[in-house]
């Protein structure tokens, strides 16, 4: 991709007006993808969607207002450090409800726990 000055000395002005056809044009926040849209979804579908959907029971819950009540500091527990929230109600709850464990993923960051919550909110404010 050209600089912003190479493209000016290109004689473009504004980037904007480069020809349509080069695929240099930038897209205008309308099509801007929301962190929840791009980040928090591919690690859904990387991580969580071989057992949960979002609206519905499958293997595991529904995430459809499975935080209710709980906050960041849960559901981040609960991914990376299962063993200090071992005895929450929930989870105990879920133990005897769901046939397998959920999988823990201790090499998630707290950003991308932080995206997968937007992405599990997004879809309880359905």
């Amino acid at each position: 991709m050209f600089s912003v000055p190479s493209i000016l000395w290109l004689g473009y002005k504004n980037p904007n007006e480069m020809p349509a056809g080069c695929g240099n044009k930038f897209p205008d926040e309308s099509q801007l993808l929301k962190p929840a849209d791009s980040a928090g979804k591919v690690l859904f579908q990387a991580n969580c969607a071989s057992c949960h959907h979002p609206l519905k029971d499958a293997v595991g819950p529904a995430l459809k207002g499975i935080l209710t009540g709980r906050d960041f500091n849960f559901l981040y527990l609960f991914l990376t450090k299962r063993n200090k929230v071992k005895n929450d109600k929930l989870v105990q709850a879920h133990k005897k409800i769901y046939i397998f464990n959920c999988m823990e993923f201790r090499y998630l960051t707290k950003v991308e726990v932080r995206n997968l919550e937007a992405f599990i909110h997004d879809y309880a404010a359905l």
